[in-house]
């Protein structure tokens, strides 16, 4: 099992510098850091800047709904530029799996080995594992008695998740015929007909 992970993080984030450096060192002594860029976007010529390096990428000009308001916030952009960007270089790489990270995260012993273990339960078909479910997600009927995981149920949150490389192939194609009109992480969750998730 070949990792490679980043930690995605904005140098103007000072005020979680700290965790940034902490994970990235902790993570670095099981899986090589993936040379790729953590994307801001701000403005519409930010996205320009975007599509020009990544043409096949285009995002739905209506966004989509949350709250009663309708279209994106540039910071979910940054997001998904920021994960594109990190996909193609893991392609381009000899690694099976990729670990990306946000830059709140923390770590507690044992995090990488509980990481391999838990993926060593999940059945074959898997595309994405999302290490962190929101705490308050309604949980219940998913536990299976026997694992530590189960198909994700949680709506919300890439705070930190595996990538294998098949998944990224399959991502990349379907931005290919699909201009992207939800957030990462409804992307994932909101359609487990084409994206077997699974979580703690």
């Amino acid at each position: 099992m070949k990792f490679a992970h980043k930690v995605f993080h904005l140098e103007k984030d000072t005020q979680r510098e700290d965790l940034f450096i902490s994970m990235n060192s902790y993570i670095s002594q099981y899986s090589q850091e993936l040379d790729t860029p953590t994307i801001s976007i701000s403005n519409d010529i930010d996205i320009e800047s975007f599509y020009n390096q990544y043409p096949f990428v285009k995002f739905d000009k209506s966004g989509y709904e949350f709250n009663n308001e309708q279209g994106w916030r540039y910071g979910e952009l940054g997001i998904w530029a920021s994960n594109i960007s990190a996909y193609t270089n893991f392609l381009k790489s000899d690694k099976d799996y990729l670990i990306l990270m946000e830059d709140d995260i923390e770590y507690f012993p044992g995090f990488f080995e509980n990481l391999v273990k838990y993926m060593s339960q999940i059945d074959e078909d898997w595309d994405l594992f999302f290490y962190y479910a929101p705490g308050n997600t309604n949980t219940g009927e998913f536990y299976p008695e026997e694992k530590d995981v189960c198909r994700s149920y949680q709506d919300w949150s890439c705070l930190c998740y595996v990538i294998n490389r098949k998944a990224a192939k399959k991502v990349i194609d379907d931005l290919y015929d699909n201009p992207i009109s939800l957030p990462i992480d409804y992307y994932y969750f909101r359609q487990p007909d084409k994206y077997i998730c699974y979580t703690v």
